[in-house]
């Protein structure tokens, strides 16, 4: 492969042309996923409020978590949809807002939402457990109650509490690097979607190998933009940082999986579906 700069300057330059092709279906994509999003949660505050006045306090706080749980399992289909999207969009001139409820179109495509969601939620378990567990002990110790951040660092003091959070978002991005590399499985699960994801995870650590630098490096060369994004409240992440950092992502991910299917270096068989069952493992 290239050089990492000009590989990352390749890669993001062909997303921002294909952002800048279809900048307004982009942004209504995305707006769709909030809006039905927040849609959904309305709909259940409404029935929460409706039976607020004949059900007792117990099963009001077990229903609000019941449709905030409801709110976020039906969300899942719809971020899969946003991969199908950036999917298209970076295979085709034409992306279409309709893509954002691909998942819906059969029920093996909510299925394969679901364990694609599942398999990437116990991935990023295990990738983020160190800091997160780190800013549980922060909270702790922002109280006072954190013993073990107190026996390493002292008692409580503004520097030691902000060299804490500063030595945890460092670690976070390190981990957020190393977690960049799935996005090579999620390519390969959104374009084989007959092939069982256990099948796709494994064709994709073969693809990657040698290759898990330039996934980590693309990310971080985001992360100025993140920071402006974020002095933005957030309306730069939506309209331009996200959708650019996806189709860069995805365009890397795309040369590394049709690169390895050019070479034949390992047997797509890996990949044609044998097993019965999607497996996660």
């Amino acid at each position: 492969m290239a050089d990492i700069r000009m590989t990352k300057k390749f890669f993001k330059e062909n997303a921002r042309k294909k952002l800048y092709s279809n900048w307004i279906t982009h942004i209504a994509a995305f707006f769709t996923v909030g809006i039905c999003t927040v849609g959904l949660y309305a709909v259940c505050e409404s029935f929460l409020m409706l039976f607020s006045e004949f059900a007792s306090d117990e099963l009001l706080d077990f229903q609000y978590v019941f449709y905030v749980a409801f709110t976020v399992l039906m969300s899942i289909p719809l971020l899969y949809g946003i991969c199908v999207f950036e999917y298209n969009s970076l295979n085709s001139d034409k992306p279409s807002i309709a893509d954002i409820f691909y998942a819906f179109s059969s029920l093996h495509r909510f299925r394969r939402s679901y364990l694609l969601f599942y398999s990437l939620l116990w991935r990023a378990a295990l990738t983020f457990i160190v800091p997160a567990l780190i800013s549980y002990q922060i909270y702790l110790y922002k109280g006072g109650f954190s013993s073990v951040l107190e026996n390493l660092i002292g008692a409580f003091s503004p520097v030691s509490y902000y060299t804490a959070i500063a030595f945890n978002a460092v670690i976070y991005v390190i981990c957020a690097a190393f977690f960049a590399r799935y996005f090579a499985a999620v390519y390969i699960i959104i374009d084989r979607e007959d092939t069982p994801i256990s099948h796709c995870y494994l064709f994709a650590r073969v693809c990657m190998y040698g290759c898990g630098r330039y996934f980590s490096a693309m990310l971080i060369s985001f992360l100025p933009l993140l920071v402006v994004s974020v002095l933005t409240f957030g309306v730069l992440f939506i309209i331009y940082t996200l959708p650019v950092m996806l189709l860069s992502l995805f365009g890397l991910a795309s040369y590394v999986y049709k690169k390895e299917l050019t070479e034949q270096k390992i047997s797509s068989s890996l990949i044609s579906g044998a097993a019965s069952d999607d497996v996660i493992y």
